[in-house]
């Protein structure tokens, strides 16, 4: 009977392992999953702003006009004839007005948002992603002139590269900013500095 018994507790032993297994891969799906619905939940906090400034009737004007500007001088080094007037630009006689959408701040609040929404990350480091502001900048004048470009010489394939291709790829544009500074920026540090005693 003992041997009987010593067999039993034996062939018991690997399915108690697998019991407490299974508590510890649930709580890091749970944990993970918790800290997931938590940035996309901060996330869209931080990013209600854009919808207020647009429901809110914002004049962009000034922004609006400096940036057909640079856009009409990038086109004229391109060797695309470009003239602008407030915030419309002409080439070969036909007007393309910069809205306030093509001013590109929404993407600089996603991005800020999505820097921001990213939980237990040091002020020091959040700053880095500052130096994303200006690229995105210089990457939405591109996006203007090159569509601008596109509906000179190929007509057909304008709404196609500004509704479609230029809105994706700025999409993605973002995404990667974001990551390349949540992977590359320097790390700060949120840890208060603890006394140590020798013994």
């Amino acid at each position: 009977m003992p041997a009987g018994n010593n067999k039993k507790a034996v062939k018991e032993e690997p399915q108690r392992t697998k019991a407490t297994r299974k508590p510890l891969v649930f709580n890091i799906q749970r944990e993970f999953l918790n800290s997931v619905l938590i940035f996309l939940l901060r996330f869209l906090i931080l990013a209600a702003p854009s919808y207020f400034l647009f429901k809110a009737g914002i004049d962009f004007t000034r922004a609006q006009e400096i940036i057909a500007s640079q856009t009409a001088w990038l086109l004229n080094l391109l060797g695309v004839h470009a003239t602008t007037n407030s915030y419309l630009i002409m080439t070969k006689g036909v007007w393309f007005e910069i809205v306030e959408a093509c001013t590109a701040w929404r993407d600089a609040i996603g991005l800020i948002a999505l820097v921001v929404a990213v939980p237990g990350v040091a002020f020091s480091k959040r700053l880095w992603s500052l130096l994303g502001l200006p690229v995105i900048y210089v990457v939405n004048i591109l996006r203007l002139a090159t569509t601008i470009a596109i509906g000179n010489y190929y007509p057909s394939l304008l709404v196609l590269a500004h509704d479609v291709l230029w809105k994706f790829f700025s999409a993605v544009f973002i995404v990667i900013i974001w990551a390349a500074w949540l992977k590359w920026a320097p790390e700060g540090s949120n840890k208060k500095k603890t006394k140590t005693t020798r013994a």
